[in-house]
């Protein structure tokens, strides 16, 4: 399973992948920083399985990159979880309004967030 984690706090990335790692899922992570690094990763390969995506990030946050990822026809079908600490009805209209596959608030235990990384990844 390859998964692009886009999240620009150490912390909660220290978190997902502690998830991970107990979840007892086989996986490779891929990092970025923000939305314009995960569309770098995106255009430049290998194309990851699912992409967990943070709305709240500097230069391009979460909804910008969802909306850049889905209006790029090699990237249309991709799935991307919305994870965040976002709780907000805007910010959840606007992940499902820009096709986000999932929206699930941080953090996750490491057998939801397994659960969560194989059903998307199995929709794709």
């Amino acid at each position: 399973m390859n998964i692009l984690l886009v999240e620009d706090d150490p912390d909660d990335l220290f978190l997902a992948r502690r998830a991970l790692d107990r979840s007892g899922l086989t996986y490779h992570l891929d990092h970025a920083e923000d939305g314009l690094k995960a569309l770098e990763h995106l255009n430049r390969g290998p194309r990851p399985d699912v992409v967990l995506m943070d709305i709240n990030m500097p230069r391009m946050d979460g909804l910008e990159a969802l909306r850049a990822i889905r209006a790029d026809p090699a990237h249309a079908g991709l799935p991307v979880v919305m994870l965040t600490t976002s709780d907000s009805e805007r910010d959840i209209l606007a992940a499902f309004d820009h096709q986000a596959t999932a929206y699930y608030a941080k953090p996750l235990r490491g057998p939801e967030l397994a659960k969560v990384v194989l059903a998307v990844a199995g929709a794709a």
